[in-house]
């Protein structure tokens, strides 16, 4: 048993194919296994979330961006140029493959952060994947240029519904205890805003989960600890245009989600920064 593991391992090593097909084998045992899918945009505090609920709970903790065949093959071609081995974009690819020959309901985790705090962070995170500085001349527009497109590209239009079925703009975000759960035959879903998971979403997952007490959630995988000092140094010096922060927080999803005094608040700390 030791001796085929191990050559098993080696073959993975060796061999993209041997480990895609690996990655295929695995994600789609752990979809067989009432998993928690944890499916949100990048850069809102899901590993963090993984993690804790890995640990937790034991449960089979499976994570995505996208789910949408045409949308992950996007996103492999990108991540081409910063690893040679997509392995996170495998294993989306097979839970996508997954989901469409398998109809058993399902829980699924998704989490909204700051606009404009999501960009800075997918900024320096996408520059440290591809090895590019993050900080340069023209760091500031192109932050900007990412909020301004996630603003148009929503998320929960363009890549949520179509896989889910489920419309979060049905119905009002609540916001008096921070979170939404959306269902159907397919999906069981719980939307939580990153800001509010140090406060209401040790209980509301650990409720949610089965759990017999509030689930930790440690801060990891954040942009201010991946690359400190100059992410850092960005926010310290950092204001967007106003222009900018009135095009991104008039946009739906964060109107939905935020509601008008909190824009507000989110504008101020932007254009108070410097």
């Amino acid at each position: 048993m030791g001796r085929a593991w191990e050559v098993a391992r080696n073959l993975r090593r060796r061999l993209a194919v041997i480990d895609r097909a690996a990655t295929w084998s695995e994600t789609w045992a752990g979809m067989s296994r009432n998993p928690v899918i944890i499916y949100s945009m990048g850069k809102t505090g899901t590993t963090s979330l993984t993690n804790a609920i890995e640990q937790a709970s034991r449960q089979p903790v499976l994570k995505a961006h996208a789910l949408r065949p045409s949308a992950i093959r996007v996103r492999r071609r990108d991540e081409r140029v910063m690893a040679d081995r997509p392995r996170f974009w495998w294993q989306a690819e097979a839970m996508s493959a997954y989901l469409a020959t398998h109809r058993h309901r399902l829980r699924m985790i998704t989490v909204v952060r700051d606009p404009i705090a999501r960009a800075v962070s997918a900024h320096f995170y996408t520059a440290k994947r591809a090895g590019l500085p993050a900080l340069h001349e023209n760091s500031s527009s192109m932050v900007e240029q990412l909020a301004l497109w996630h603003a148009a590209h929503d998320w929960f239009v363009e890549e949520f519904r179509p896989t889910t079925g489920l419309d979060v703009y049905a119905s009002g975000f609540p916001d008096s205890d921070g979170v939404m759960r959306l269902s159907n035959d397919r999906f069981d879903v719980l939307v939580l805003r990153t800001e509010d998971l140090g406060s209401v979403g040790p209980d509301v997952l650990s409720r949610w989960l089965g759990l017999d007490r509030p689930l930790a959630l440690p801060r990891s995988n954040r942009g201010d600890t991946e690359s400190r000092s100059e992410y850092r140094s960005f926010l310290d010096q950092w204001t967007p245009r106003p222009s900018v922060l009135e095009r991104v927080y008039s946009a739906p999803l964060a109107k939905h989600f935020y509601s008008d005094a909190e824009r507000a608040g989110l504008r101020d700390h932007w254009l108070q920064r410097s």
